[in-house]
């Protein structure tokens, strides 16, 4: 990290450096051509000026005398440091006068700045020139005789001055370079130092957070310890759960195995102990059941089988099969029920309907009735279980849900309870996108609401967002 963002900052100080370089060189470029060519109509017409008073000719061979090749613009003003080229041009096109060239000359009156300046007296142009191989800036005037004064300074002379300031600039370039390298590698200690530190504290993440951006981050983490934490104690207590659940099952079962194994059971004694036996083993069985039903749906991985299933027709079922164990507790099973479809998977259904029965049959008393509802409307499918039981206390329904959680223990062992029916129910109903509530009072009786989804268009997709939890 440190030295990706020691990298960037370098990259974005080079990229600083180089476009100010740019931008500087290209305003100073303008600037410069700009004032040259100002300078270049200053001295033109000032020439020109001396050729009216004097004579052409005679002016420009006596301006162009002393240095015995061209007019030097540093004897005329000290803002320009380039050579002149003078050339004067007949009214027929030929070249009576050159400061510069040497040889026959051709015809100019094809030059665009010599048109331009015989019809309207000024004639400016930027070419190449043709007899010396590089641009050149001209610029012509038209004299009283007809003649035209052209003036013309060579691009390659021009911009000499870039050749004395290029030095400059490189030492400035690695100057700021060597700048700016020392500058990112402090500045990135500086920056990832607080962030090594906040990872080395993380136990107190949210008081040592050492920059605002980084504060939705700390909460995340935090939140992702607690539900860690959170998590490794709810393990820890399923553990301790499942050990104890197994124990006390498997301790009946050996004690009454050594009984009759060591011959301390009576004759007439060993049906029932063997009924004991199988008893333990059944309640032992669907236990291991439960807790392999609560692994299945504890799995990221496992998606229910999704299909439209009447939860009518499941909830008459559970009724059918919960018939014989309601009589043996004495307790009325009705059913009301309308067609009601729904999106879901029929086996998990069928588990939530067998659940909530058979609790509300087991935390029942002698007389007492179960009803079962399925109903549709507002866009959704209902399943309600009633009783009219012992009921639940307030401070116990937040937690009927829990894994291995009685509110009477000793009357859920003695009817064969598990303590994993309404976890998986929870479960069960979450894993298809449904919700439930619970309402009870102690000695009146209680009712757990189921709602889903109706089945109907984009009732699927939605089972299964509600299922990859989106």
């Amino acid at each position: 990290m440190e030295s990706k963002i020691g990298l960037r900052m370098f990259l974005v100080g080079m990229t600083a450096l180089l476009l100010t370089a740019a931008l500087s060189l290209y305003l100073f470029h303008g600037a410069f051509e700009v004032q040259v060519k100002e300078d270049i109509r200053q001295m033109a017409q000032l020439i020109a000026a001396g050729c009216e008073s004097v004579g052409a000719e005679t002016f420009l061979e006596e301006i162009c005398r002393p240095t015995g090749k061209s007019f030097s613009l540093r004897d005329a003003g000290p803002r320009l440091t380039n050579t002149l080229r003078l050339t004067l041009i007949s009214p027929e096109g030929q070249v009576l006068f050159e400061s510069r060239a040497d040889g026959q000359l051709g015809n100019h009156m094809g030059r665009p700045e010599v048109i331009a300046a015989v019809e309207h007296g000024v004639g400016e142009a930027v070419r190449t020139s043709e007899t010396l191989g590089y641009d050149t800036c001209y610029y012509a005037l038209r004299l009283s005789d007809g003649s035209v004064l052209r003036a013309a300074a060579d691009v390659k002379n021009m911009y000499g001055v870039y050749d004395q300031a290029l030095p400059a600039l490189c030492l400035s370039a690695v100057c700021v370079l060597v700048l700016s390298v020392v500058l990112s590698f402090h500045l990135t200690r500086s920056l990832v130092k607080p962030i090594t530190a906040m990872g080395q504290s993380l136990h107190n993440l949210p008081q040592s957070v050492p920059y605002r951006e980084l504060i939705p981050f700390a909460q995340a983490v935090a939140k992702q310890q607690e539900q860690q934490q959170e998590s490794a104690r709810m393990r820890r207590e399923f553990t301790a759960n499942v050990s104890h659940e197994l124990k006390t099952p498997l301790t009946s079962i050996s004690g009454y195995a050594e009984m009759i194994e060591t011959g301390l059971a009576k004759e007439g004694d060993v049906a029932e102990f063997s009924g004991r036996i199988r008893e333990e083993a059944g309640r032992l069985l669907q236990l291991i059941g439960d807790i392999i039903r609560l692994g299945e749906m504890d799995d990221e991985e496992y998606r229910p089988k999704l299909q439209q299933v009447q939860l009518d027709a499941v909830a008459q079922q559970t009724v059918r099969r919960l018939q014989w164990q309601a009589q043996q507790a004495y307790v009325t099973l009705k059913v009301q029920t309308e067609p009601a479809a729904l999106c879901g998977d029929e086996r998990l259904l069928m588990e939530i309907c067998y659940n909530l029965c058979d609790n509300a049959i087991r935390y029942n008393r002698p007389g007492g009735m179960v009803c079962i509802s399925v109903a549709a409307g507002d866009g959704c499918v209902r399943l309600v279980v009633t009783d009219d039981g012992i009921g639940i206390p307030k401070e116990a329904q937040e937690r009927v849900f829990e894994r291995f959680y009685r509110v009477d223990k000793s009357r859920s062992r003695a009817t064969g309870g598990t303590g994993l029916g309404l976890a998986i129910v929870k479960h069960a109903v979450q894993r298809q996108g449904g919700r439930i509530f619970l309402c009870s009072q102690p000695g009146e009786g209680t009712a757990i609401t189921v709602t889903f989804p109706a089945a109907g268009d984009g009732a699927v997709a939605g089972a299964a967002d509600a299922v990859s939890g989106k």
